[in-house]
């Protein structure tokens, strides 16, 4: 579904008509000519269409992956992957198929990628990540001023794989960013952009575990920072979720930072008490609890 036909699919199911949504806005002609895919209108125009349609454009963008059957097959077939309900052969057809898109989109090189990272091991057909993959996605990261929601899940799939160095360099997009633009009503991106900076504080700590001199105290001192972001945003935005994950990380990040016997065990005896709360929300929690 192109992006005018997603206007179009959501115009209709607000019963809305072609002149009720373009009065004041653009020409009823010219709204038509876009719908139909033979006009251009100017991102302003378009985000009054979807304001007076009660939405965002990143709404309907999402819509328009929802409604999306190429999307839709892709994401379908790495569920069954995944519970193991695909054979080789299929996982290698998969692959094939994404990797014919892949120069697309950055949605469709993000399922590429994801897919190489997931089931490489299933066939030797399907190569690993490279150092080159990576070094593609920090430098279209590295490149945007404003991190999009597709970014953001490049950042919550991939951390593992970036340099300490990227890690550290990425994580400066978000350490002076003004959460207060984020709309509440893009929740996709309010969901994406904690998880992507817990990844980035609980992996700095990770790798800081493995390291020594300089670069261990500023592994360090990112996560400390993110951290302290990730905080600073729920404090805006609150969700008992994501307060799991700094609580999570901030615990770790007091044990390793600290060669006070006396603070590492206080942090173990923070962290014994916190594994008995998830244990608690595993067991009371009607479905599945991700994050505990």
């Amino acid at each position: 579904m192109q992006f005018h036909q997603a206007i179009k699919y959501i115009r209709k199911k607000v019963n809305m008509t072609q002149d009720e949504i373009s009065k004041g806005i653009v020409s009823r002609t010219s709204y038509s000519r876009f719908e139909n895919g033979d006009r251009v209108l100017s991102i302003s125009d378009i985000e009054k269409l979807a304001n007076r349609l009660g939405m965002q454009l990143s709404d309907i963008i999402d819509i328009q992956n929802e409604k999306n059957q190429v999307l839709l097959f892709i994401t379908q077939q790495c569920k069954e992957a995944f519970a193991g309900n695909l054979d080789t052969e299929d996982i290698e057809a998969l692959y094939r198929y994404i990797d014919d898109l892949k120069d697309r989109s950055m949605t469709y090189l993000r399922y590429h990628y994801y897919v190489r990272q997931h089931f490489n091991h299933v066939s030797n057909l399907i190569p690993e990540l490279s150092k080159k993959d990576t070094d593609h996605v920090y430098k279209e990261i590295k490149a945007r001023k404003n991190i999009t929601a597709i970014y953001l899940q490049f950042i919550i799939d991939f951390t593992a794989h970036f340099s300490d160095e990227q890690i550290l360099d990425i994580s400066t997009i978000f350490k002076d960013y003004d959460f207060r633009q984020i709309s509440s009503l893009n929740s996709r991106y309010a969901h994406q952009l904690p998880d992507a900076l817990f990844n980035l504080a609980d992996r700095s700590i990770d790798r800081a575990t493995q390291t020594t001199n300089q670069l261990k105290q500023d592994l360090i001192n990112n996560a400390s920072e993110i951290l302290e972001t990730l905080i600073s945003y729920q404090r805006l935005k609150y969700s008992s979720d994501h307060v799991l994950l700094y609580r999570f990380s901030k615990y770790r990040l007091d044990y390793y930072k600290t060669e006070n016997n006396k603070l590492k065990q206080q942090a173990i005896l923070n962290l014994r008490e916190f594994l008995e709360e998830l244990y608690y929300l595993k067991s009371k929690s009607p479905i599945r609890h991700v994050y505990a």
